[in-house]
């Protein structure tokens, strides 16, 4: 059947928006690690920013943005934009709030992680957090999962285990600031709480 012309522009914007996310994701993804390496090793501890205070600027800015995306949707009519934050129920705010302090928490473990871990290592163990997810999946929710994709965990956890294995370091590691104070055990046990809290929002 033939497609109208509208739908087809339709379809085409719809593509066009969600190309651009994943490209979006995935740049994000990227420069994390890096960003937060540099951020977190550029000064010793006791001239470092807190992490405290930089999650908590981070989870106010997303309110912020949060609130203005409902202002534009409804043509910035303050009036109307409390009338629908009123209607949102307490007892879904209540379950939304469950993953929301899970995230918080694995923010500030993505940020403590890369005290001691270089980025490139940190961003291999960080996606762990699909083990952890495809675990909880199985255990929690009763899925089954094809041979395919055990096969594809089985492959993830032993890179996983190759990288860590490794000892890699990084060609400057040892003129950081905070060289001193790096512990890559602590990273990996930092990793290991952000992924299970990952995980566990995710599910």
């Amino acid at each position: 059947l033939p497609i109208c012309p509208l739908a087809a522009a339709a379809m085409a914007e719809r593509s066009v928006w969600k190309w651009t996310s994943l490209a979006l994701m995935l740049g994000q993804n990227a420069v994390t690690p890096i960003i937060f390496r540099y951020a977190t090793t550029a000064a010793k501890a006791d001239e470092r920013f807190s992490t405290v205070v930089a999650i908590g600027c981070q989870e106010s800015l997303k309110l912020i943005l949060s609130f203005l995306l409902v202002l534009l949707e409804q043509s910035w009519s303050l009036k109307q934009a409390l009338s629908v934050l009123r209607e949102v129920e307490p007892g879904e705010s209540v379950k939304l709030a469950v993953p929301a302090v899970l995230f918080v928490f694995q923010n500030a473990a993505m940020q403590l992680a890369t005290v001691h871990l270089p980025a490139a290592l940190f961003q291999v163990l960080w996606q762990g957090k699909t083990l952890v997810v495809a675990s909880l999946s199985v255990l929690l929710l009763q899925k089954r999962l094809v041979r395919s994709a055990w096969l594809a965990i089985a492959i993830m956890a032993g890179g996983i285990a190759v990288v860590q294995l490794s000892q890699n370091k990084e060609g400057k590691q040892g003129s950081m600031a905070n060289a001193s104070e790096q512990n890559p055990a602590l990273g990996l046990l930092f990793v290991l709480g952000g992924c299970l809290c990952s995980g566990f929002a995710a599910v």
